[in-house]
């Protein structure tokens, strides 16, 4: 079967192709911006970009009875500005590329379903439907300037199914916060550790910072029903001469390859200094505050011990520093609700979840609320069973893909 032949299928794969055929890299997602508003245009939908390059379009209710629901995806993939070369796999189940770059289904999957679903009820204004507010953002993939920038000022929904999963039926009503911890062991007294290993006072950083490390957990901390609840994974560890190997190579160093640099270091650093200095950075996610608290005060104490133990010694010092709040559920489950029924309608066994991940979702439940001043109801929906994201390998069942828009068509439809 041939693409041509695939996307006379259905046209929400129509959709996917024409955007997934357009390079749109992190903030260069003009011509892929620009498509969606010719689509939408040329159709009676009127859609337009916000000053920061975000796209918004807007289908009036026919039936103001029914809750207003915004759509969301994102427009960046990631993934250079070079051709994108798609085919479909020799099984011929799936959408891929000639494995040269990324096929970009993370996130024009969902952009292709959310123009389907309002180009299908412009079509036929038959269909009694609610107003849907669909917005395309900028810049997910790398720092989510899009969502930040958004103004929700203009939103009228509070109910927001941004489809952004990797698998079909995902649905994520939580996600985990992410917040940095650094460690640093500095102002140690160094020397050689030929002739000054025997002084006392000379308190080695990478020693400390081994017993610090061995106080902190690592890994999966807390989950339950709906997955990981919270974890903390050890980033970095460097100390001693590391830094100084560092500092007097910098304009020399040109290793690209992470291996290679490691080994590097780690073989040409001095062994004979008794290092002063070490630092190491951690990540914690949580999807649930108060047990994230608890993690926090668990380090705090144990790194305290260790402090006191070689206080007037060596300095201890940590901190940490909240980067995104977490996506928390819920207490309204109505339109949750209204998500299951419709996923159980298509087949498809959506059970809700909590994802150990950033997304916009975060931003939207904090940061911002609608034209009334109210929260943001966001959930994370996955519309299409996408294989070895964001590689050269990455390829979509497009089949999945009308499961998936009729899931969400059904959602938006409920009485």
């Amino acid at each position: 079967m041939t693409l041509e032949e695939i996307r006379k299928q259905d046209r929400v794969i129509d959709y996917f192709l024409q955007l997934a055929e357009i390079p749109s890299p992190s903030l260069k997602e003009e011509n892929v911006a620009n498509k969606i508003i010719e689509i939408f245009n040329k159709k009676g939908i009127e859609a337009k970009k916000d000053n920061y390059g975000n796209v918004i379009a807007r289908l009036e209710a026919n039936n103001s009875n029914k809750n207003p629901v915004m759509l969301s995806s994102h427009m960046d993939v990631v993934g250079s500005d070079d051709k994108v070369n798609i085919r479909i796999s020799s099984d011929g189940k799936y959408i891929e590329t000639d494995k040269t770059r990324s096929l970009g289904s993370d996130d024009k999957a969902g952009g292709a379903v959310i123009l389907d679903i309002l180009i299908y009820l412009k079509e036929h204004p038959e269909i009694s439907h609610p107003m849907i507010e669909a917005v395309f953002t900028r810049d997910e993939e790398l720092n989510m300037t899009g969502i930040h920038n958004l103004d929700t000022s203009k939103i009228t929904s509070q109910n927001v199914l941004i489809l952004d999963g990797a698998y079909l039926g995902e649905c994520d009503v939580a996600g985990a916060s992410f917040t940095n911890l650094t460690v640093s062991v500095t102002e140690g007294k160094s020397g050689h550790s030929g002739n000054d290993i025997n002084d006392e006072t000379r308190i080695n950083a990478n020693k400390v910072l081994g017993e610090i490390i061995n106080v902190i957990p690592q890994g999966v901390y807390k989950k339950n029903d709906l997955g990981v609840v919270t974890s903390i994974n050890s980033g970095a560890i460097i100390g001693g001469s590391a830094g100084l190997y560092l500092l007097s190579n910098k304009k020399d160093l040109q290793i690209t390859d992470q291996n290679e640099i490691m080994n590097e270091i780690a073989n040409k650093s001095f062994r004979n200094i008794i290092s002063a200095n070490a630092y190491a950075s951690y990540s914690i996610r949580s999807s649930e505050p108060d047990n994230e608290e608890q993690l926090k005060q668990e380090i705090s104490k144990n790194i305290d011990i260790i402090a006191k133990k070689y206080d007037g010694l060596i300095k201890v010092d940590y901190k940490f520093v909240n980067h995104m709040p977490p996506f928390v559920k819920d207490a309204d489950e109505e339109f949750l609700n209204q998500v299951i029924d419709a996923a159980k309608k298509n087949g498809l066994n959506s059970t809700p979840a909590s994802f150990h991940a950033g997304a916009e979702t975060h931003i939207l439940q904090n940061k911002k609320v609608n034209k009334d001043g109210k929260k943001f109801k966001p959930m994370l929906l996955g519309v299409a069973n996408i294989l070895n994201m964001h590689s050269a390998d990455e390829m979509v069942d497009y089949k999945s893909l009308i499961q998936g828009r009729n899931w969400v068509r059904d959602i938006i439809l409920a009485e």
